[in-house]
Parts: C-alpha cells; sequence; structure tokens
C-alpha cells in the first residue's frame, strides 16, 4: 500500500485538492482533524495542552473547550511555545494516523492520501512513499488567508505564513507538485494525472 503525504502552505486550497482524490475514491487521513480531536475535552492531549497553556485558551468555564484562535494567538510568532504545542499534540496525531493506515491496509486499499499540513517543517518526509505538494505563489496565499480569515490583519498573515518554510524549498522536494492557482478544471486534470501514476505504481510494486 502506498503512503501519499499531501500537504500545501497555508490558505493553498489543499482542502480542494484533497476533495478531489476522495471523489476518485482515495482514503484521506486528515492530521488537521485528528490534532483538533485530540484538544477536545475528550481528547488525548486536552490535559497536558491547558496544563502548559492555562485556562485562558478555554472558551468559558461552561464551554471547557479550547479557543483554537486563541491558542494559535499564543503559539504564533513564538517559535519556543509552537514547539511545545506540537510535542504534546504530533505524538498524539501520529499514533493515530499509523492506527487508520493499518485499518486501510486490512482494508486492501492500494493508495491511502495523508494530509499533513507541515510536512516539512515536522521532518516527516521519509515516513511517507511519495509526497505531493499543492502549492500557489505567495501573493495569492496572502490574499487568500485573508480572505478566510477577516479578522487578520496582513501584518498578522505575514507571521502566520512565515511560520511555515518557504513554498519554494517545498516545491524543490515534492514528488509532485499541484498548481492551484488556475481553474478549478486545472487543478482537477492535475490531480487526475497524479492519480493514475499512483496507481499504476501502486500495481507495480505488488
Amino acid at each position: 500500500m502506498l503512503t501519499v503525504a499531501l500537504t500545501g502552505g497555508i490558505a493553498s486550497g489543499k482542502t480542494t485538492v484533497a476533495g478531489m482524490f476522495q471523489s476518485l475514491g482515495v482514503p484521506l487521513i486528515d492530521s488537521d482533524l485528528l490534532a483538533h480531536q485530540a484538544i477536545m475535552p475528550q481528547g488525548e492531549a486536552y490535559q497536558e495542552v491547558v496544563a502548559h497553556f492555562g485556562s485562558e485558551i478555554l472558551n468559558d468555564d461552561n464551554d471547557r473547550t479550547i479557543n483554537r484562535g486563541r491558542l494559535g494567538a499564543i503559539v504564533f510568532g513564538n517559535s519556543t511555545r509552537l514547539q511545545l504545542l506540537n510535542s504534546i499534540v504530533h505524538p498524539v496525531v501520529i499514533r493515530n494516523i499509523d492506527a487508520l493506515l493499518s485499518e486501510y491496509r486490512t482494508q486492501g486499499h492500494k493508495v491511502v492520501l495523508i494530509d499533513i499540513p507541515l510536512l516539512y517543517e515536522a521532518g516527516k518526509t521519509d515516513d511517507f512513499d511519495f509526497a505531493i505538494l499543492v502549492y500557489v505563489p505567495a501573493d495569492m496565499q496572502k490574499g487568500r488567508l485573508l480572505d478566510r480569515n477577516k479578522e487578520l490583519s496582513g501584518a498578522e498573515a505575514e507571521v502566520r505564513l512565515k511560520a511555515q518554510l518557504p513554498i519554494e524549498f517545498k516545491v524543490e522536494r515534492a514528488d509532485f507538485v499541484i498548481d492551484n492557482s488556475g481553474s478549478r478544471e486545472q487543478t482537477r486534470a492535475q490531480v487526475e494525472k497524479v492519480w493514475h501514476i499512483l496507481c499504476y505504481t501502486a500495481e507495480r510494486i505488488e
């Protein structure tokens, strides 16, 4: 079974591309969703995150869920706190990814896609057979980020973008690059091309 990491910069349209792969029948493991579940009140990382970052990250006394906006404001722009958060949440996410991969392998799937936004930042490329990068130019990336997060200022958007490695660094290292700066049809055509290559490869290694 091929394990294929899907990554891309913030606001690159990775979710759209992931959905296109899913429509072709590819199982998707969403690491962002797993991370979100890990910090829910019943999640494996919840207690440790609250212990380190304090009750101010909670919504209120009645709703003890973690406010991701408040948590993000604490860690973005502060590499030490971001590393601390990642050191708590990432091991939980990795364990759950491994468990899901085992399930899909048992079910007989040939290719599984794992959505990992910070693949290169986490140094996890060697954990997967292939890496797909969703690419858009930096100016488009910033514009999309501001469009979807109206509360962000331009300066705050820059901080979030700079918290990730430069897109050029990732382009040089990806096995496949899907340019998502054009039309939806153009992106879909690239997705289908990559999918056919992956299917061919999976059949060859059986």
